[in-house]
């Protein structure tokens, strides 16, 4: 792996993070009133208000362009289709279909999105228009946008190779940076913090309470989570393995009407039906939790869709079954020491 690799490898995604977002922005003050209050919206605010914004937004296009417009790319792969030719996927965090100048825009929901699950060097099988094809990944980078004073980052992000071990970029737009002389000397000097790329895998640290932002599923999970609506599954597996992450993942998309097949719109019916679900958490934090993982998933989930089982089986017991004691009826009356 040479500079120049790198250095191509930082300006093909920084470039392609401001088209994305400059595409989406337009296609987004071209439309409707809530696409452009939408627009609005992502240029107001930052950080977790923007992301819930976005989620409460009805329109299934408006919400995704939104979404680029914050987070142009979650992961860059390069691909030789079966007929040897070599192409770039940038993967979006839920639908896309943009091509760019040195790619092309695909979203992590569609049949396309499978290429970001899997390793480099493997050989993946998608069914394209009703025809499989078959693409070996050769070149695969990790993308966490952040943008600053206008300029687009990221940072942290793991670069895969067929031909070497893993690296940590820490900041794409350090690439790209020429370098000075202080940093030079620093370098001779073993400061390792101003290195450009780094071997290994950095690990992320933890800051606050939070569900793992995992924007990319491993291939275990996305096969998991991309099985058919009429499938009922039960995920089993110690804390921290990624069940809460794969059942939003797998809800997300089944709410997403651009990424269900022909089959799955045809079982689910009418698309009003989409507000019809449940998710049951042990804990009230964790319902907090929850309801944060979802609107990064850009999935609107009130109290009304997340609820803790304690509180929902006192509401089952009163209203719907009549057994717990009210001012209506019922004729018990339920000691929680005893439960």
């Amino acid at each position: 792996m040479s500079t120049t690799d790198a250095l191509d490898l930082a300006n093909d995604a920084l470039d392609s993070f401001h088209q994305i977002e400059q595409i989406a922005s337009k296609q987004l003050a071209s439309g409707s009133r809530e696409a452009s209050d939408a627009l609005a919206v992502v240029n107001t605010f930052t950080g977790s208000a923007a992301v819930e914004q976005i989620a409460s937004i009805s329109d299934d296009v408006t919400k995704s362009l939104a979404s680029l417009v914050r987070e142009p790319a979650v992961s860059r792969i390069v691909v030789e289709n079966d007929r040897g030719q070599v192409e770039t996927y940038y993967i979006c965090r839920t639908t896309g279909g943009f091509v760019l100048n040195r790619g092309k825009l695909a979203g992590y929901r569609t049949p396309f999105g499978r290429l970001a699950a899997h390793d480099v060097g493997e050989d993946v099988e998608l069914e394209i228009a009703g025809k499989k094809v078959s693409f070996r990944i050769l070149d695969k980078l990790e993308l966490k946008p952040q943008k600053f004073a206008e300029l687009w980052d990221s940072i942290d992000g793991v670069w895969r190779q067929e031909s070497s071990a893993p690296q940590t970029i820490p900041s794409l737009r350090k690439v790209v940076q020429p370098d000075d002389g202080d940093e030079f000397l620093a370098m001779l000097g073993g400061h390792s913090e101003i290195e450009k790329i780094r071997k290994g895998v950095r690990h992320e640290i933890r800051k606050a309470m939070a569900l793992r932002d995992q924007a990319i599923l491993d291939k275990f999970q996305d096969e998991v989570f991309r099985l058919s609506i009429d499938h009922q599954l039960i995920i089993l597996g110690p804390p921290g393995t990624g069940k809460t992450t794969t059942l939003i993942k797998r809800l997300g998309q089944k709410l997403d009407w651009e990424a269900l097949s022909q089959d799955e719109r045809l079982l689910l019916g009418p698309q009003s039906r989409r507000s019809r679900w449940v998710m049951f958490t042990p804990s009230e934090l964790l319902k907090h939790y929850v309801k944060e993982a979802f609107s990064r998933e850009n999935v609107p989930a009130s109290d009304e869709h997340i609820k803790t089982w304690s509180k929902r089986r006192h509401e089952l017991a009163r209203s719907a079954f009549g057994i717990l004691k009210t001012g209506n009826g019922g004729t018990c009356i339920l000691r929680e020491q005893f439960c």
